[in-house]
């Protein structure tokens, strides 16, 4: 068992070996040279998104080392050797398949008296800037990195017309001074332009000093503070911080990383895309690309406009003096910013609501200025009605007065006039007689008529005998002349009724038999006359044709039209029920209470 125990591990150990060696024989290895300072602001950036890059992106194993080196160190060419032999030592055993180094000074420690330490590994040239390349080796591949300071100062001049004085702020190391004094090249080569005063070699302290007293018209231009003039190493955003609570003008920079530090902003660079784009070129070259044909479709560096809502603020700068495109950070997130859009659709909404209710009041006030200018037409038409209707009736009373006491009184006289010429004849005759006694019958039917005609147009008998009589006289009447069976029931009706209420009921019974005997060539006609204590109501009702009186009639009849007015001058309601063979009701019903009787009864007795 020992022994079969001792063969497992054996194999399992081999195994382990095995695919070790398997693993170790696809992993490819970078080396990445940086200044010894990684809190410059670029090289930090590139450092982080070159590593996530390559970790998250590589289709191939990739182990990847960073070396710093210390350029401004006073034994500079002693550490620089040491660290040459340190790398020779270091990868002895398994050499870089690619190196990157950003800035010159570490292309510099990759050489040795001009030869290479790795003369089999292609080395990417991250940050060597294009005008000051010069002679460059041949396995080095550089990539088209320009920083320059002039978009920057551009911004600045543009948001601060009144510019007197640039004063450019960067410290005393190597890095410091070579960053900025190239970025500064090209606009110091431009005509024209305000001169840029170099504020370096000084203490922390000194330039605080001197920033705090710069007068009105000033703008200052921040690179880096790695070390300044007393061999003192800093944090450039350290430095930053506190010359931005001294200082008496607005600062500017290059740097993204330094927004929210104390700058204004400029032109701003990211170096977070170059460090990730950089590490793309990177994988392409160990992938066996050209590195002719991989450098050259990378657009490594670039840059936008960046500024900071605070500072704009303090040094009261409008928006409006922006550039198109800027972008503006650190804005606070007050509710209008965050919540805009769904604050102006809000907006909106209320407004079109607004302006709908707006238009809704206007309309109905349009609709309540018609409606009281109908009210007023149709009282004015109503009142016109009322008057025609009173004209009429004084018109019919004057002529019926007339036909009665002239027309009538007239015939009588020459039927009596007649019969004297008749007893006076000699000697008698058979034919005068009997020609006078028809001229005498005819004169009597006249007379006859002229009195019905004078009962139809003012009927006295109202006044005389009341309303029961002259309802009852009528429908006898109808009966005599149409030979229609009229029956007549009057119940509880009182002697005494108001005469606008009995000439209103009266002409509605007279329009109501009229049409049932003339128009619905009815059979039978029934009238009933009923009082209550607070209404008096009339209903005739007959069995003619009738028709649909839920539709509307086409060209309605003018005694319809007229007793719907005469029931609405006495304030009451009228009804015309009617279906095509079953008949016609109509029914009056008028107010009528004590006061009228009692009114009545004066009237009367007056």
């Amino acid at each position: 068992m020992a022994r079969l125990r001792g063969v497992a591990m054996l194999a399992t150990a081999l195994c382990v070996l095995v695919t070790r060696a398997a693993t170790n024989e696809g992993l490819r290895h970078v080396l990445l040279v940086h200044p010894e300072s990684i809190y410059l602001p670029a090289v930090a950036a590139f450092d982080k998104s070159f590593c996530e890059y390559l970790s998250t992106h590589s289709p191939v194993p990739v182990s990847y080392r960073t070396e710093h080196i210390c350029p401004d160190s006073p034994l500079a060419m002693e550490m620089m050797r040491a660290m040459q032999s340190l790398l020779r030592d270091r990868y002895a055993h398994k050499a870089p398949d690619l190196v990157v180094a950003t800035l010159p000074e570490a292309l510099d420690c990759l050489y040795d008296n001009g030869k290479p330490l790795f003369p089999d590994a292609p080395i990417l040239m991250a940050g060597r800037l294009v005008q000051n390349l010069g002679q460059t080796p041949t396995n080095v591949f550089p990539l088209p990195l320009n920083i320059t300071l002039t978009p920057t100062l551009e911004l600045a001049l543009r948001l601060h017309p009144d510019t007197r004085r640039i004063i450019a702020v960067y410290g005393s190391s190597t890095l410091d001074r070579r960053v900025m004094e190239t970025a500064l090249r090209e606009w110091d080569g431009l005509p024209g332009r305000i001169p840029v005063e170099r504020l370096t070699g000084l203490s922390v302290r000194k330039l605080e000093s001197r920033l705090a007293a710069l007068p009105p018209g000033c703008v200052v231009v921040y690179g880096s503070i790695v070390q300044d003039v007393t061999g003192m190493q800093f944090v450039p955003h350290d430095v930053l911080r506190r010359l931005h609570a001294r200082c008496s003008a607005p600062i500017y920079s290059f740097y993204d990383a330094y927004l929210g530090s104390g700058v204004v902003g400029g032109f701003a660079y990211n170096f977070d895309e170059v460090g990730s784009q950089t590490a793309q070129v990177a994988l392409k070259l160990l992938a066996g690309d050209k590195p002719g044909e991989a450098i050259g479709r990378a657009n490594l560096l670039r840059g936008r406009t960046l500024l900071d809502w605070r500072e704009l603020r303090r040094w009261g700068i409008p928006e409006r003096r922006l550039p198109p495109g800027a972008i503006v950070l650190n804005r606070p997130e007050t509710v209008w910013y965050v919540h805009r859009v769904e604050i102006l659709q809000v907006v909106s909404v209320f407004v079109l609501m607004v302006w709908l209710i707006a238009l809704m009041v206007r309309n109905r006030l349009r609709l309540r200025r018609s409606e009281r200018d109908l009210l007023l037409s149709r009282s004015e038409l109503r009142r016109l009605a009322d008057r025609l209707l009173q004209n009429d009736e004084e018109e019919h009373s004057r002529i019926a007065r007339e036909l009665h006491d002239d027309f009538s009184q007239r015939i009588a006289a020459l039927s009596m006039d007649i019969g004297k010429v008749q007893r006076d004849l000699q000697p008698p005759s058979d034919s005068g007689s009997a020609a006078l006694t028809t001229i005498r019958a005819g004169l009597s039917r006249l007379a006859s008529d002229l009195h019905g005609l004078s009962r139809r147009l003012h009927p006295a008998v109202i006044d005389d005998l009341g309303l029961v009589q002259a309802l009852r006289g009528e429908c006898v009447e109808i009966e005599r002349q149409t030979g229609v069976a009229v029956s007549f029931y009057p119940d509880h009706v009182p002697e005494k009724i108001p005469p606008a209420i009995a000439l209103c009921l009266y002409r509605v019974a007279q329009e109501s038999l009229r049409n049932a005997s003339k128009h619905a060539r009815a059979h039978e006609i029934r009238v009933f006359l009923t009082a209550g204590d607070k209404r008096i109501e009339l209903i005739v009702e007959d069995d003619g044709v009738g028709f649909d009186s839920r539709k509307p009639q086409p060209c309605p009849g003018i005694g319809l039209t007229g007793m719907g007015e005469r029931v609405r001058m006495a304030d009451g309601e009228l009804s015309v029920v009617s279906h095509p063979g079953e008949g016609t009701t109509v029914r009056a019903r008028l107010p009528f209470n004590e006061e009228d009787r009692d009114e009545a009864s004066t009237a009367a007795g007056g």
